[in-house]
């Protein structure tokens, strides 16, 4: 047992490390086996040597490197199976084949010496095996004999030269139609009994011209409509679980109750009306929540809840007081990281021109504005028409068809290039908005600007100044002069 010392670890082991030189470096020993001598571990033995700086062999397996080249390159044998011969795994047969210069075979080099062409061929053309029986004695797949057959240019037999020199199996032709016309049996069973398939025994049927029964003609014949009827109508059973006690699928038991007239019920889900109001009504649980205590969807609460006659909350009213998302709301009386800055003083220069790029891009706008499906309202609408009686040289581009430096104006005249804007006094007159504030951009002055940049001149027409159209049609005339 190990030694400790009085902090409590263990006592480095006293070893004749004299005597481990001699074993490791003269003897050729293993660390396993001066372990053993030591009454250690091989690990030990190895720090020790490393701690004595001398230098670790490779650990090497002692295997007959000569009986492995024969069985490689002369018995052409793979290494997996080398490997099983030698006890050891497939990589170590490779690793030594390397070693000794010998060139690996490829799995398709492989793939030939396991198939050789002459014993395909002579199998096939000689010994009339079939493909199947072929891909059998190799162990592999019909289409790789398949390919095998076709490189060396052998025509596949049909199914009549197949059955050449065959033996034809004989059937008793009177016991196949007695089971099946008399006795009722299934074919798959007549089958059974004759060690074929089921092809062979429907051929013989239709050359006796026997017509082949559907399979539910032969289930239906098996089922008591009587004992179906009382399990379903008075013991109130499911068509799944009468499809059990009786032993055949769900669609025998439903096609056998339709013969019979008989109504099928919907799928009913048994809910606890008591514990669901209890629930939803006095704890306040969502319809979702209670759907999941029941084990039902929410969709299944809330029509019960009506047939119930039971008043269900919105979900506002379901969402009151609580807190969704405690982590990222924001709290009472706290301000937002970045309110009152510029997208270039939250995110830097090269960030917010990214953002404005992705934002505020023509496609994105006309995109936005076709979803919202904008139309032109009715100060616009007042506009259109006189333009058109005035013969004004403007069309409407509101709908998003023109797109300026990220804005859509109402009106544009490209030759001279000039926009007319129709403002309504809420949304861009500062002094007489319900809003807080109005960003500088949608101001009459910051509108102005914006487009002077692109080289157009702007005239905003005051929703409340159409109210005098004549004062409107001079206001324009002095803009296009």
């Amino acid at each position: 047992m190990l030694k400790r010392n009085k902090l409590g670890r263990f006592v480095e082991l006293k070893l004749d490390e004299n005597k481990i030189r001699e074993l490791y470096v003269s003897q050729k020993k293993s660390t396993i086996k001066i372990g053993k001598i030591f009454g250690v571990s091989g690990a030990t033995i190895l720090k020790r040597l490393k701690k004595m700086n001398i230098k670790t062999r490779e650990k090497m397996l002692t295997i007959d490197e000569k009986r492995i080249k024969e069985l490689y390159v002369n018995q052409r044998k793979s290494a997996t199976k080398i490997g099983k011969i030698m006890g050891v795994s497939y990589l170590t047969i490779i690793k030594r084949l390397k070693k000794e210069g010998i060139k690996i075979r490829t799995q398709k080099e492989e793939m030939y010496i396991r198939l050789p062409l002459e014993k395909i061929k002579d199998l096939y053309v000689n010994e009339r095996k079939s493909i199947r029986e072929i891909s059998q004695v190799f162990m592999v797949s019909q289409n790789v004999i398949r390919q095998r057959l076709i490189k060396m240019n052998i025509k596949r037999r049909g199914p009549k030269e197949w059955l050449k020199g065959r033996k034809r199996l004989t059937f008793d032709k009177d016991k196949i139609k007695d089971l099946y016309v008399i006795k009722k049996k299934p074919i798959s069973e007549i089958a059974r009994l004759f060690k074929t398939g089921t092809p062979q025994i429907k051929r013989i049927l239709k050359e006796n011209k026997i017509e082949i029964r559907k399979n539910y003609e032969y289930t239906k014949k098996m089922i008591d409509s009587e004992k179906v009827k009382d399990l379903y109508v008075n013991k109130r059973l499911s068509t799944p679980r009468i499809a059990k006690i009786m032993g055949v699928s769900l669609g025998v038991i439903l096609k056998k109750l339709k013969e019979m007239d008989i109504k099928t019920r919907g799928v009913i889900i048994h809910l606890d009306k008591k514990r669901v109001i209890q629930l939803y009504l006095i704890e306040g649980k969502t319809a979702e929540e209670t759907g999941e205590i029941v084990g039902v969807c929410s969709r299944t609460i809330f029509n019960r809840l009506k047939e119930w006659n039971i008043k269900t909350r919105t979900l506002s009213e379901s969402n009151k007081g609580k807190h969704n998302s405690s982590s990222t709301e924001f709290k009472k009386g706290q301000i937002p990281i970045n309110k009152g800055k510029t997208l270039e003083e939250s995110y830097g220069e090269e960030k917010a021109k990214e953002i404005r790029n992705k934002v505020f891009s023509d496609k994105n706008i006309k995109s936005r504005l076709k979803g919202l499906i904008k139309k032109p309202n009715k100060p616009e609408q007042f506009m259109i028409n006189l333009i058109k009686e005035n013969n004004f040289p403007f069309n409407y581009v509101g709908d998003g068809k023109v797109i300026i430096g990220g804005k859509c104006p109402d009106f544009l005249s490209k030759n001279p290039k000039k926009i007319i804007e129709v403002f309504g006094e809420v949304f861009h007159d500062p002094s007489k908005t319900f809003k807080k504030s109005i960003p500088y951009h949608q101001t009459k002055k910051g509108t102005i600007k914006h487009y002077a940049r692109y080289g157009f001149q702007t005239l905003v027409i005051w929703v409340n100044e159409l109210k005098n159209p004549n004062q409107v049609v001079d206001k324009i005339q002095n803009f296009i002069k």
